[in-house]
C-alpha cells in the first residue's frame, strides 16, 4: 500500500499527460486530414474540369452540339479558372447558336455579363458572339465606395470679439490638421455624370492666438497671450455631383457639391502666457464646447480628380476637395454664457469666424453594373 501521497500520485500524472498528448496529436492528424483532403478535392475537381472542357470542344467541333451545355454545367460554378470558365460560356453559347436555340443563347449571354460585365472582345471571339455581345450596354448603375483622407483647416474670423476691447485686437487663427474616412454611394445619371452621397466621419482641429497687451492707454504693465487648440469632431454628409473625362484607364473628372456637417464634440485646449515671466502660465482640463456651437453646418464643395481602372478589379482614385464654409460653426445666443476657466481665466471669448477645409483623398470604388439591351439585332 502506498502512503506518501506524491509517490501515489505521480503515475496517474503521467498517464493523465499521455493521454492528453494522445489527443492533442489525433485533433493535428484530423486537422491535417481535413486540409489535405479538401485540398485533394479541389485539385482533383479541376483537373476533372479541364478535360470536361476538352472533351466539350471536341464535341463542338465534331458538330455535337446538343450535348455541349449540359456536359459542362457541373464545372460552371466550380471547377474552372477565369479563363476556362469564359471558353465554357462561349461554347454553351455557340452551341445553342448552332442548335438554332436563340432564346437560350440569349440567356446565356445575359449570365456571361452578369458574371464579367467589364469583359473585353477579343479577336478570336466568334462572330455571333461579338454580335449579341454588342446588342448590350452594360454600364454600372450604382457603384458603393470607400474613402480616407486628410484636411487642413482654414479658419479666418468674419467678426472680433474681445472681454474687453477690440481698439488693438490681434487675434490670430492659423491652420490645423485633420482626417476623415467613410463610405458613398454612387448613381450614374449618364456616361460622364454621377450623384455621390458620401457619409464620412471626421475629425479636425485650428489653433488660435490672441495678444492681450495693448498700445493704447492704460498700457498693460503684465502683457500676456492666450493660445487655443480647439478639437472638432463631426459626421459629414458630401453630396457631389462629378463630370468625368471617360477613357480606358486613367480617368479625370471635375467635382462640385454641397456637404452639411452635425458636430459631435468641440474641446478647447487653451493656454494663458504671460510673455514677461511676471506670472506662471495658466493651463489647466481641456473645454467643453459643444453649447457654444452649431451642431449644423454648410459648405460648398469645388474639386476634381482621378480615378484609375483596376481590371475586374473596381477603381482606385485620387480626390482633392476645397470646402468653402457658408456658416458661422458660434452659438452667438450662447457666446457670453458663463464658463468660468473660459472667460476669467484664459480670457477667451469666441469671434464670429468660419471654416475652409481643403481635403485630399484616397479610395476605391465597386461598380454594380447592369446590362441594358439595345434595339435588336437580328443574327
Amino acid at each position: 500500500m502506498c502512503v506518501p501521497a506524491l509517490i501515489c500520485q505521480q503515475p496517474v500524472s503521467e498517464k493523465s499527460n499521455m493521454m492528453l498528448n494522445t489527443y492533442y496529436m489525433r485533433r493535428f492528424i484530423f486537422i491535417i486530414f481535413i486540409v489535405w483532403n479538401g485540398w485533394g478535392q479541389t485539385i482533383h475537381a479541376q483537373s476533372g474540369c479541364v478535360l470536361t472542357l476538352r472533351e466539350a470542344e471536341r464535341l463542338y467541333n465534331q458538330g455535337e452540339f446538343k450535348e455541349v451545355p449540359g456536359l459542362l454545367e457541373s464545372c460552371m460554378n466550380r471547377g474552372f479558372t477565369r479563363d476556362e470558365r469564359l471558353q465554357a460560356y462561349k461554347l454553351i453559347f455557340q452551341s445553342y447558336y448552332m442548335e438554332d436555340h436563340l432564346d437560350l443563347a440569349e440567356q446565356t449571354m445575359v449570365a456571361f455579363l452578369k458574371k464579367y460585365p467589364e469583359y473585353e472582345l477579343t479577336p478570336a471571339d466568334p462572330a455571333e458572339f461579338v454580335q449579341l455581345f454588342n446588342s448590350y450596354e452594360t454600364i454600372p448603375s450604382w457603384s458603393v465606395s470607400i474613402a480616407a483622407n486628410g484636411i487642413v483647416t482654414f479658419p479666418y474670423t468674419t467678426e472680433p470679439f474681445e472681454i474687453s476691447s477690440i481698439t488693438d485686437y490681434s487675434g490670430k487663427y492659423t491652420t490645423g490638421p485633420g482626417f476623415s474616412a467613410g463610405l458613398g454611394v454612387h448613381k450614374y445619371i449618364s456616361k460622364k455624370f454621377e450623384i455621390i452621397l458620401e457619409v464620412r466621419y471626421m475629425n479636425h482641429e485650428y489653433n488660435f492666438s490672441l495678444n492681450h497687451y495693448t498700445n493704447t492707454p492704460p498700457v498693460s504693465e503684465n502683457p500676456h497671450l492666450t493660445e487655443f487648440k480647439e478639437n472638432i469632431t463631426n459626421i459629414a454628409l458630401p453630396l457631389t455631383t462629378t463630370y468625368e473625362f471617360v477613357s480606358e484607364k486613367w480617368r479625370p473628372y471635375l467635382r462640385g457639391g454641397i456637404m452639411g456637417t452635425y458636430t459631435l464634440s468641440a474641446m478647447l485646449d487653451p493656454v494663458r502666457i504671460y510673455t514677461q515671466g511676471a506670472f506662471e502660465d495658466v493651463a489647466g482640463t481641456n473645454i467643453d464646447m459643444l453649447e457654444l456651437r452649431n451642431r449644423l453646418n454648410v459648405y460648398g464643395i469645388l474639386g476634381g480628380g482621378i480615378k484609375y481602372k483596376i481590371p475586374y478589379g473596381g477603381l482606385l482614385y485620387f480626390d482633392v476637395r476645397f470646402a468653402m464654409g457658408f456658416t458661422c460653426p458660434v452659438n452667438s445666443a450662447n457666446r457670453n454664457t458663463e464658463q468660468t476657466d473660459r472667460i476669467f481665466r484664459y480670457y477667451i471669448m469666441d469671434n464670429d469666424f468660419k471654416f475652409n477645409l481643403f481635403s485630399a483623398s484616397i479610395g476605391w470604388i465597386y461598380p454594380l453594373y447592369r446590362s441594358k439591351k439595345q434595339p435588336l439585332i437580328e443574327f
